[in-house]
């Protein structure tokens, strides 16, 4: 009868690689703090890889009060469900975070500032820009960053449940400022690069019912970059009513 024997060689080389992997890169189990309204947050203050912004000098670093999460708790206190992406540092050019704020960095004149100047969750950020010419680099106009910065239904923490707001900011992260209306939530955002227009789908409590569901009814808002600090309708209420006029 043949014995087989233990690949004692290749476990040991399995475990040395495992070993170098895990000096490498290590796996951190924290995620971000529950984010009351009012009062001292508990946690482990974190700063982010920095992330350089195309074609300017400045650099943006993600800030987060962080705690441990067990098994059975909530591995994302801002919305209902499980939040699987990195809330620490993100896409190059945004995409879903979990933020309590941004850092930009200016690596030229030493300059820093904060994007928020409130507490506040940043849930989604990006960078708006546009490719001059074929052969000269990316060059960025605009940051946009999604951000729960009010405890709206009055419940104490701060969460997907409130209002969220667009901020944007100049190109280098400068002049942060908020673009949309502070009773409502932002729900996507699109950038039309060729007009220098930022179009956002805002939804209020059309219904009264003290939630932002789909059962609301979103409205689609433009920003002009550059010209313009607040965005505005795109559709004008008479003319939602006339279109609405042949329906009902």
């Amino acid at each position: 009868m043949k014995v087989m024997q233990t690949p004692w060689l290749a476990i040991a080389a399995l475990s040395t690689l495992s070993a170098c992997a895990g000096l490498a890169r290590r796996e951190d189990d924290h995620t971000i703090a529950t984010t009351r309204a009012h009062g001292p947050l508990a946690g482990r203050p974190t700063l982010g890889m920095p992330i350089p912004i195309p074609g300017r000098t400045t650099c943006l670093i993600p800030y987060s009060l962080e705690t441990r999460k067990r098994w059975f708790e909530d591995q994302d206190p801002y919305t209902d469900g499980w939040y699987l992406g990195n809330h620490r540092e993100g896409p190059a050019r945004g995409g879903t975070v979990r933020w309590h704020n941004a850092i930009v960095s200016d690596q030229t004149s030493g300059e820093q500032w904060p994007v928020l100047s409130q507490r506040g969750v940043i849930e989604r950020w990006a960078v708006l820009g546009r490719q001059v010419r074929g052969d000269e680099p990316f060059l960025t106009d605009a940051i946009v960053f999604i951000a729960t910065v009010d405890d709206s239904n009055r419940d104490g923490v701060l969460d997907d449940r409130d209002a969220s707001v667009a901020i944007v900011t100049d190109g280098d992260g400068r002049n942060p400022r908020r673009v949309t209306p502070g009773d409502a939530q932002v729900w996507s955002h699109a950038h039309d690069e060729e007009s220098a227009r930022l179009y956002f789908l805002v939804v209020t409590d059309t219904n009264g019912d003290g939630k932002y569901t789909t059962d609301d009814a979103p409205v689609p808002f433009v920003l002009e970059l550059g010209a313009r600090e607040a965005a505005l309708p795109l559709v004008t209420e008479a003319t939602r009513s006339r279109a609405e006029s042949l329906l009902f």
